[in-house]
């Protein structure tokens, strides 16, 4: 029963951690998107939060399960504005940086891709101890 708890909390405490490490991959693209907006007014400052999920999990598709915890934690930051985009094919929900410029960029200088989603690389786990295999 011990070990059943160790076990549950360390898989609670590995979610929480991957999910922050999610929501800072989501807030560095967030940031992006609002620079190349003010560098060029003709691209959108929002993005789709549908599209930001699709890229998160392209490689780890085992962590979709973190989802909710990576929408949590952007919802309830003060630096995201939550919005629905009413267009032809429907509505869309769409996240967009309000906060201040965190890239540091001066309005020319070129900009590095931040969509790196491997901040932590993509591990299996076993299933009785959080060790990679």
């Amino acid at each position: 029963a011990t070990a059943a708890l160790v076990f549950k909390y360390k898989s609670h405490r590995y979610a929480q951690s991957r999910a922050f490490e999610l929501s800072q991959s989501v807030f560095q693209l967030l940031a992006e998107q609002a620079a190349l907006h003010r560098r060029d007014p003709m691209v959108p400052g929002l993005l789709h939060v549908s599209h930001l999920r699709d890229a998160l999990f392209l490689k780890c598709p085992q962590d979709l399960h973190l989802w909710p915890l990576v929408c949590q934690n952007v919802a309830t930051n003060s630096n995201v504005r939550e919005s629905e985009l009413q267009s032809p094919g429907g509505a869309a929900m769409t996240w967009e940086w309000v906060g201040m410029d965190i890239l540091g960029l001066p309005g020319n200088a070129p900009l590095g891709r931040v969509l790196d989603i491997s901040l932590r690389r993509c591990t299996k786990y076993r299933v009785n101890r959080l060790e990679p295999i």
